[in-house]
């Protein structure tokens, strides 16, 4: 993984280029790769669109920059804050919770002073992690910056999202603040607006579902495709995916068991990414002996394997849906247990329109998993009827390239 520094690239990349337009990023991700997935899909399609754009995203991965950006992109990165519960944050090195937050916002400080933005595009939280972007916000206000808050479809519950942003002064710094709120996702599949009691006088615009852009999955990549399954067996190719991994180690081992009972009824060519937080320690060698699979970390063309795939099944994250959606493909979500119900509501509102099917973890077991795959594979379940917007990526860059 790449680490960008701050003087080598922030300064020579922008110097003498004052008259690009900037956009900072703020992408809190220190445990897992949704924020920086879709801040990076929005970023790509706003350099597409516009050559007098600049993006610089600041990120606290652990890993980094995961995801390859254009020449007129790069990443800032700040010490990393985890989250592992409602409003409850941890540092991964048990570093007092006080220093970390005066460290981060000392380094988005400096960059703010040397980039000087445009536009600010908050990602998930208008206040930042501890309430660290208030007193940042405030000041790139006053510079006559822009500030846009960017929301996934669904968050968590209303009443915990409603008292955690009512309780971290979050509705105080959205309302007298930011200028605009982009929702990516459908206001007919889940009214986030409403939900979360939006401010009804800051403007917000539901954007659609930021999936792949055409570009990712190219006609070449496509054809290529149709062709190898002109010559393909009976075998059912199935491609699961675990996003991040973290949370996700009970439910590797509860696939690999039901994968083994679909065996038994169905040719089965299975490809399982663990996703590169997965805490096992696994040998590819010894799994693969119960059950004929692939098993990896992480994937560079986890599309085109999706898209080769008669069944997809995964866990409930949005980017990972977002590609399920894109792809068209039957589904079989397994949303995580918790601590939000971010994952089981988005699997409950699809499927309940007929797009995906899903299971929920309290109820999983192998044998109950086993049969659903089994029954997905006998008879797909797809509703192609439900008109569905998947060009969030391009709608949101449009709109912040008019700002």
């Amino acid at each position: 993984m790449i680490y960008y520094s701050y003087r080598s690239n922030i300064e020579g990349m922008f110097k003498n280029k004052t008259k690009n337009k900037k956009l900072l990023i703020y992408s809190q991700d220190g445990l897992g790769l949704g924020h920086q997935r879709r801040t990076s899909r929005i970023a790509d399609q706003l350099l597409l669109k516009s050559s007098d754009f600049s993006v610089v995203t600041i990120c606290d991965s652990p890993l980094g920059q995961v995801f390859p950006g254009f020449s007129r992109q790069t990443y800032f990165r700040i010490p990393t804050l985890i989250k592992t519960g409602n409003g409850i944050w941890e540092s991964p090195n048990n570093v007092c919770l006080r220093r970390v937050k005066s460290r981060r916002q000392k380094k988005m400080k400096e960059l703010l002073k040397e980039f000087r933005p445009d536009i600010f595009l908050v990602d998930h939280m208008p206040q930042g992690a501890l309430g660290e972007l208030i007193p940042i916000v405030e000041n790139v206000r006053q510079t006559g910056c822009r500030l846009i808050l960017g929301l996934r479809d669904i968050l968590d519950n209303p009443a915990i999202v409603i008292e955690r942003w009512r309780k971290e002064n979050a509705y105080a710094v959205l309302q007298e603040l930011y200028d605009h709120i982009l929702i990516y996702g459908q206001e007919d599949i889940f009214n986030t607006r409403s939900a979360y009691r939006l401010p009804s006088h800051v403007a917000s615009t539901f954007c659609g579902y930021v999936s792949p852009s055409q570009r990712d999955a190219s006609p070449k990549a496509v054809n290529k495709i149709a062709h190898q399954k002109k010559g393909r067996s009976n075998t059912k190719r199935i491609f699961v995916s675990f996003g991040g991994g973290a949370d996700a180690a009970e439910l590797l081992r509860d696939v690999v068991v039901a994968l083994q009972y679909v065996s038994r009824q169905h040719l089965i060519h299975t490809t399982v990414t663990v996703g590169p937080f997965n805490p096992l320690q696994f040998e590819k060698e010894t799994i693969s002996q119960k059950v004929k699979i692939n098993i990896v970390r992480s994937t560079k063309n986890m599309l085109s394997k999706m898209l080769d795939a008669d069944l997809l099944i995964s866990m409930g994250g949005y980017n990972t849906i977002s590609e399920v959606l894109f792809t068209q493909k039957p589904a079989l979500v397994i949303p995580r247990k918790g601590p939000s119900l971010e994952q089981s509501m988005r699997a409950h509102c699809l499927n309940q329109r007929g797009i995906l099917d899903y299971i929920s973890y309290d109820s999983l077991t192998p044998e109950k998993l086993s049969e659903k795959i089994c029954s997905l594979l006998a008879c797909p379940k797809m509703n192609n009827n439900h008109q569905l917007n998947l060009r969030g990526a391009s709608l949101a860059a449009s709109i912040l390239s008019r700002m």
